[in-house]
């Protein structure tokens, strides 16, 4: 088996959670993101959140649902992960131009479009895939409810 090369680390060489990495084997190019641990994690007991990239959100308000707003500003690559624990569970609100791909399902564009828990527990990891507008689920647990 041929040795892997990478690119240079961005960052000075240290990786950090959402970083692009390179490789180069046998004339074919592939790339991974670095995983998410290591983020900012935020422990949200208000019924309202702005998100922000590569950030961990655990939905823990004890008497409602909490509904979180993807940032307006995220590069590609970024990643953001919500795990539930409120009793009410949580949503993800967005903003004009921006939606949530889950499989072959899609949010409505723009503000009218979420993504939500249909039980206490449910997580979902997403990444963007287009700076700023488009994020695709790439973990989730649950029944989750795409509109």
């Amino acid at each position: 088996m041929a040795d892997i090369k990478w690119s240079a680390f961005p960052n000075g060489g240290a990786l950090i959670a959402g970083d692009i990495i390179v490789g180069l084997r046998a004339g074919a190019n592939f790339q991974f993101t670095a995983p998410i641990f290591g983020s900012d994690i935020v422990n949200v007991t208000t019924p309202t959140q702005a998100m922000a990239v590569n950030t961990i959100y655990v939905a823990n308000d004890p008497t409602s649902l909490v509904t979180f707003t993807l940032p307006l500003t995220a590069a590609f690559g970024t990643i953001i992960q919500v795990v539930g624990n409120s009793v009410d569970g949580w949503t993800i609100a967005q903003n004009a131009g921006q939606s949530i791909n889950m499989g072959n399902k899609s949010t409505t564009g723009g503000v009218g479009g979420s993504t939500s828990s249909t039980n206490q527990y449910d997580q979902i990891t997403f990444f963007c895939v287009v700076a700023n507008t488009t994020w695709n689920v790439t973990g989730a647990v649950g029944n989750l409810t795409i509109v």
